[in-house]
């Protein structure tokens, strides 16, 4: 868990950096929007280590990252819960074949500037920091135990697709199903919600 201080110094730091982006990975290092000048788009994928909907994405996740990273656009993991460690960060990573950088936000200054309250869910801006999507990876979760198998709309994708493009998404904003980020300052407990 994140000192006080540490949490003091990496709040004012996202408040004052380019585009209000800047966040300490689980291995220390320190992500500004400077780095996105050579990107074409962000996406910061809203991850959770205790959500079983989110561990699922995984691979996913990955296919994704390697598709598109090799056209220039950065994928970050986001880690939004206040009680992770950055030790339990890295495990996470590890243990899930996740190679991005996993980002700590226990204090949800990024999630709340986004809108995120439940994980997984994937954030697209442009490399100027606007928000060109927000929500579900795709539409495999229909509800909390039920879920489709074929004819997935990979979402995420196509909202990808469309910027590298140069087009509009056609769908901006789309539900996520998943677990709800626990509230900073709050005890730990059940944190999967249906989705809103």
């Amino acid at each position: 868990m994140l000192s006080v201080k540490t949490l003091i110094v990496v709040v004012i730091a996202l408040a004052q950096s380019a585009g209000g982006f800047a966040l300490t990975d689980a291995d220390g290092r320190m992500h500004t929007a400077a780095e996105w000048k050579e990107s074409r788009a962000v996406v910061l994928l809203f991850i959770g280590a205790e959500c079983p909907i989110s561990n699922r994405y995984a691979p996913e996740i990955e296919r994704l990252a390697a598709d598109f990273g090799a056209r220039r656009v950065a994928f970050y993991a986001v880690h939004s819960d206040p009680d992770l460690s950055a030790a339990a960060a890295r495990r996470h990573a590890q243990e899930y074949g996740l190679k991005m950088p996993a980002l700590l936000d226990p204090a949800q200054v990024l999630a709340g500037r986004l809108g995120v309250t439940l994980t997984p869910t994937a954030v697209v801006l442009e490399p100027s920091g606007a928000a060109r999507y927000r929500g579900r990876i795709d539409d495999r979760y229909l509800d909390f135990g039920k879920y489709r198998l074929a004819d997935v709309k990979p979402d995420l994708r196509r909202a990808l697709e469309a910027v590298l493009d140069g087009k509009p998404v056609t769908e901006p904003v789309t539900k996520s199903i998943g677990c709800i980020l626990p509230p900073p300052g709050k005890e730990k407990g059940s944190h999967v919600h249906p989705p809103r």
